[in-house]
């Protein structure tokens, strides 16, 4: 499908938005692609408000190989290990589940520093 999307960007590079000036970051099955995972997660936490939200779904690697599954993924998440990431970065985690019973999870963190 042909993207309608205001801004079409990678997420780990979003100079064109303003700091502090979103309220929610949505990532849907892709930080799993980024080589450098960590440099998204301060992107996004640089764009978004004090208390914004970030939500997240990736694939669960306690669940399933995706590394193996798609070679396009660079890195293999579980709920533990993202939320060491977020809260390194300056999240704090809300809420999490899963979304795909044996497949995938989602994280919901809210901007803290």
């Amino acid at each position: 499908k042909i993207s309608n999307a205001d801004i079409k960007a990678s997420g780990d590079d979003l100079n064109m938005i303003e700091s502090d000036s979103l309220d929610y970051v949505i990532s849907r099955d892709n930080i799993e692609h980024y080589v450098n995972f960590l440099k998204a997660l301060k992107e996004w936490n640089r764009v978004l408000k004090n208390g914004g939200k970030l939500g997240i779904t990736t694939p669960n690697d306690e669940e399933i190989d995706s590394l193996r599954l798609d070679p396009t993924h660079k890195h293999a998440f579980n709920p533990s290990s993202l939320k060491t990431a977020l809260e390194l970065i300056g999240f704090e985690v809300v809420e999490s589940g899963t979304t795909i019973k044996g497949w995938g999870f989602y994280i919901i963190s809210e901007k803290i520093k």
